[in-house]
């Protein structure tokens, strides 16, 4: 079975724009709970964007090599990196980090960020303010966009962010 004899199946999956895709799809009609979601998103870790069929272009994890290996990898990415928004104003609009991407580039969706952040209502944001490069500039700060004072806040949904640090194997301690 291929796309041509299944056209609708692409909308069996959540979108990419939040947290509610995620919600609609995988808690309200299969019945699963956040924490099953979060293990679900998981499989971005394996894999990567691309913009012929998605529009968002890279992966999740630090190299193509990690791209092909099953594991904690993503959580352990939404955690570590100082996301930032990339192609803002556009309806491709994703995160990608303020490090060098060395060919490789990285990025998370929206519906990625929205388990952990609060993305919503502090958006534009970013999500590691206290992280620099080599040269000493803030990872949040591009030639267009100056976020190093403006953090993402923390997700609302307890369990989800849980999820994530549980499926990272971090320990939260502002809980």
């Amino acid at each position: 079975v291929d796309a041509d004899q299944c056209p609708d199946a692409a909308l069996r999956l959540p979108g990419d724009t939040d947290c509610g895709e995620v919600q609609d799809v995988f808690l309200n009609r299969l019945g699963l709970t956040w924490t099953d979601a979060v293990a679900l998103l998981g499989a971005h870790t394996v894999g990567r964007g691309s913009s012929d069929f998605s529009g968002h272009d890279g992966i999740w994890v630090d190299t193509n090599q990690e791209a092909t290996i099953f594991d904690k990898r993503y959580y352990e990415e939404v955690l570590r990196r100082a996301w930032r928004p990339r192609n803002e104003g556009t309806t491709l609009q994703d995160w990608t980090w303020g490090g060098g991407n060395n060919g490789s580039p990285r990025f998370m969706l929206n519906t990625d960020m929205c388990l952990l952040f609060d993305i919503e209502t502090t958006f534009p944001c970013c999500s590691r303010t206290d992280l620099t490069r080599n040269d000493g500039s803030n990872q949040c700060d591009t030639n267009n966009s100056v976020l190093r004072g403006t953090e993402c806040g923390r997700t609302t949904n307890e369990e989800a962010a849980a999820a994530v640090l549980l499926f990272a194997d971090q320990r939260d301690d502002n809980a």
